[in-house]
């Protein structure tokens, strides 16, 4: 057998080896070829069919498909000098010699017009990985000629209305190709739209609407929205400004804006430690009873049914001690007779209650309302009996 013959069956070999061994090949879908790196005084150019070059420098799955392997994408490579008789061509995933693990293609090819053909099959590669193309003539030691890495041909643009209305068709975009996303189309109603984000929460990647972007992967966009109306919460006012201990008090909540219904959490301090809180409650309005002296506020936080809260603190109210009930002792005069014209004073002993105090003083002769003055601080009323007799 001579020298050639001995090459050609080695190399149809090491094909039919690669056919009956597919776990030597990586997995992927929807890969592309671009950054396709030749090397110095090395001409390797895309064609659309045998000789017929085009100017584009990436491809994608489907495109470019020549010869009787089936969705290959063929690449011309210019030879110079004088043409070896038959070359071999192979594309490796390293630099390392070729293996049954870093082989992607190998062929043989004649050149035809100082042109030699390659192909490359996207469901053999993986993205984001490097890979380098070999080229060697018959007798001769292999050379690298190019490289070249894959991405994802179609990336994928999903669109998540996250908590608004109406839908959006997923949109595809060229990998390593700028392109412009879809305008939004989902409502949400007391909602603005406020741009794209990559996480739910808004604490990813950024985008506006129709923004221009340049992927190499599926992305998933969620709809960011900014309330029209937010949430406010004017005031939380207790029904008194004073109690006494054991005295019900109760503070009711006025909130607007958001995204109704509400729910309300109270916190009550008493001089400004907590002494008691609610779970989340429907009512707007909280009632608590002191059972000790101090300065009483409540804290409220309103939450809407979007998730959003916000907190309001009330003024205090100021709690005494329940007071005595309120007694008069006596009402004394200063003499128990007294000729006409003879002022006579009688004083009234109060207890209890709640100081100050104020009195009003009524007479009477034989039964009969004579005079009464108006409420006065002075404990004490001077009286002429005359011209009373």
């Amino acid at each position: 057998m001579n020298m050639k013959r001995f090459k050609q069956t080695a190399l149809l070999c090491c094909v039919f080896l690669l056919l009956l061994c597919p776990w030597a090949f990586a997995s992927g879908t929807k890969t592309g070829i671009y950054d396709l790196q030749c090397a110095a005084g090395v001409t390797v150019a895309p064609q659309t069919a045998a000789g017929a070059a085009i100017a584009q420098t990436s491809l994608t799955v489907g495109e470019n498909v020549y010869s009787f392997y089936e969705n290959a994408e063929r690449f011309d490579v210019s030879v110079s000098g004088a043409a070896a008789e038959y070359y071999v061509i192979m594309v490796l995933s390293d630099t390392d010699a070729p293996n049954a693990d870093n082989i992607r293609y190998i062929d043989q090819a004649s050149p035809v017009n100082g042109t030699v053909s390659f192909g490359v099959f996207p469901d053999k590669l993986m993205k984001g990985t490097t890979y380098y193309v070999y080229l060697s003539g018959s007798g001769e030691a292999r050379t690298q000629i190019a490289s070249f890495s894959c991405y994802d041909s179609g990336c994928v643009v999903s669109f998540d209305s996250n908590g608004g209305t109406g839908t959006m068709a997923a949109q595809t975009i060229d990998a390593g190709t700028a392109g412009t996303l879809n305008a939004n189309i989902f409502t949400r109603a007391g909602y603005s739209f406020n741009g794209w984000n990559t996480k739910a929460d808004g604490t990813g990647t950024a985008y506006g609407d129709g923004a221009t972007v340049t992927l190499t992967a599926d992305l998933t966009l969620y709809a960011q929205w900014k309330q029209a109306n937010p949430l406010a919460v004017s005031s939380i006012a207790p029904s008194t400004t004073s109690a006494h201990v054991n005295d019900s008090v109760t503070w009711t909540v006025t909130a607007t804006g958001g995204e109704a219904p509400y729910k309300y959490r109270y916190y009550v301090y008493k001089d400004g430690a907590e002494v008691t809180k609610s779970s989340y409650i429907t009512a707007s309005s909280y009632s608590y009873t002191p059972t000790e002296t101090g300065s009483y506020t409540v804290k409220v936080f309103v939450k809407d049914s979007a998730g959003i809260s916000k907190s309001k603190q009330s003024a205090a109210v100021k709690v005494m001690a329940q007071a005595q009930p309120l007694v008069v002792s006596s009402i004394a005069p200063d003499k128990t007779s007294a000729p006409v014209g003879q002022s006579v004073t009688w004083t009234a002993s109060a207890t209890g209650g709640e100081a100050p105090y104020k009195y009003r003083y009524y007479v009477y002769k034989d039964g009969a309302l004579v005079t009464c003055e108006n409420h006065r601080a002075a404990n004490d009323s001077r009286s002429p009996p005359s011209p009373y007799r």
